[in-house]
Order: C-alpha cells, then structure tokens, then sequence
C-alpha cells in the first residue's frame, strides 16, 4: 500500500535500507560453502568398525605382547569415535575430514601391527621338568662316612651355582613374557647344576655288607666257648686244638675291627634317608 505522504526523506531512507540488505544477501549468498564428502572417512569408519569386532586370539600369549593389542584396541575404538563426531559435524571443514580419515588409517596399521606382534608364551615344559629334578633330595643313608665327607664337601663348593640357577629358573617360569631363548638359558644353567650335583653324588660310597661277617663271627664265638673234654686226650691233639682256639679267637678280634671300621668295601644297598641338595647340614648330620 503506498504513502502517498511519504516525504523524500522518508523515501530515501528506505531505498538506502533496501540496498543494504540487498548487499548483505549477496554477501551471504556467495559465502555457502558445500558440506564436505565425507564418503572417505564413513568407508574408513566403517572397515574399522569391522576390524575391532574380528577380536584376535589371545590364548597362552604374554601379557605384554596383549597389552600392547588392547592399548591399540583403545586407540582404534578412539579413533572410531572421533570420525564419527566428524561424519555427524554438518560444518566440518575439508581438512577436518582429511585429517580424521588419515588418523582412522594410522590407529588401523598400529592394530594391524599389534595383532601381529602377539607372542605365544615360551614352552618351560622341560625347564620345568628339569628344575624338579635338581631339586630332589640326595640320600645318603647306608653310605659310608668318608664318602659323605666328600660329598659334603663337593656340595658345598657347588652350592653357589646350584643355588643360582634354581633362582633364575624359578624366576623365568614365573615371568609369563620370558622369551624362548630366555627359557632356553634357564634350561642350560639347570642341567650344568644337574651335572655338578651328579658328580658330587658320583663320590657317594655304600658302606659294605657285614651281616654274614657278624653271622660268622657269631657262630665263631659260640664254638670258641664251647670247650671240649679234654680228658684222656693225647698231649698233641690237645696242643693242636689249643692253637686252633687261639687262631679262633684272633679270627674273631679280627672280625670284630672289620665290623667296627668305618671304611669298607662297598656293595650294592639301597639309601633311604633323603637330603635335601640346597641345605649342606641335612647331609652331615646324617654321618652319625
């Protein structure tokens, strides 16, 4: 509806407000920037997406190697997140885009190498094994005290060693990350303890078998005391029977300090008292 009192102030005015805001519209106008193809970015979103729902098999690997995969994991379900603030920003920027699709591809070959990088668990069955053994009591019942002496002393000299290598090994097979070749020189220091620890037991001698010694001396002893008659028995005969008496009972004398002597000739017997290889004094006190 026109004024048709307008003045030619009032006009001139309206014509300058019109310009104005026909200018600011063509400003604006020219200023509409696209959305961003953000097709790059949902591709990559998503083949991540399926990559962290393939979940790797972490059976009897160390736990470095799966902490090092689950840290890489979280990376990922990070990244993962951040792309899609990107993909819903209805004003994100090209390079915003570019740099969010570029993130998705380095978390992706750090999973990727993480998941290569599992290791299983070093085999310890054998060292294991071997440590077990080296750890078995040493008998030294029915060996003779001389020989255990030795013995004593040879562990003792060898304790050191021994004591070490049972240490690492313990430690390597409760580090679940300890590397093959870690568990492979636990193995080899067990065995040389082993082969020292036999040595020593090498100088161990059974003490000899003296029951049928003490059976005849016995038997021996009862005869010497069984005197004959000797009435009416020719001088000679007497004489010779006396000395086979003394030669009897000397035989006996001499039985005796075999039986009483510590060192003797060994023979095949069986040891029942255990000692314990790690602790020297279980094995001298068994001298007594």
């Amino acid at each position: 509806m026109l004024d048709e009192n307008a003045t030619p102030e009032a006009v001139s005015q309206a014509l300058t407000e019109l310009k104005a805001a026909q200018a600011k519209l063509d400003q604006a106008r020219a200023k509409l920037v696209n959305q961003s193809d953000k097709s790059a970015l949902k591709q990559a979103r998503a083949a991540l997406d399926t990559i962290l729902q393939a979940q790797a098999d972490l059976t009897n690997k160390t736990p470095q190697s799966i902490g090092a995969y689950e840290r890489a994991r979280q990376a990922v379900q990070s990244q993962v997140q951040d792309a899609q603030a990107i993909i819903a920003d209805a004003n994100a920027t090209p390079s915003a885009v570019a740099e969010a699709v570029n993130k998705i591809k380095e978390a992706q070959a750090s999973l990727k190498a993480a998941q290569e990088g599992l290791t299983n668990q070093a085999d310890k069955t054998k060292l294991v094994q071997a440590l077990a053994t080296l750890k078995q009591p040493i008998s030294t019942e029915g060996k003779t005290p001389k020989s255990i002496q030795t013995f004593n002393q040879a562990r003792n000299d060898q304790l050191a060693q021994v004591e070490a290598a049972k240490n690492e090994a313990e430690r390597i097979i409760a580090n679940q990350d300890a590397s093959p070749e870690q568990v492979s020189q636990a193995l080899q220091a067990i065995q040389e303890a082993q082969s020292q620890i036999n040595q020593a037991k090498a100088l161990l001698v059974n003490q000899a078998d003296k029951s049928a010694l003490e059976q005849a001396k016995q038997n021996l002893d009862t005869a010497i005391q069984a005197t004959p008659n000797l009435t009416n028995k020719t001088p000679q005969s007497v004489q010779a029977y006396e000395q086979a008496k003394a030669d009897a009972q000397a035989a006996v004398q001499a039985g005796q300090a075999v039986i009483g002597r510590f060192e003797c000739k060994p023979r095949s017997g069986r040891s029942s008292e255990d000692t314990d290889y790690s602790s020297p004094s279980s094995s001298e006190n068994s001298t007594g």
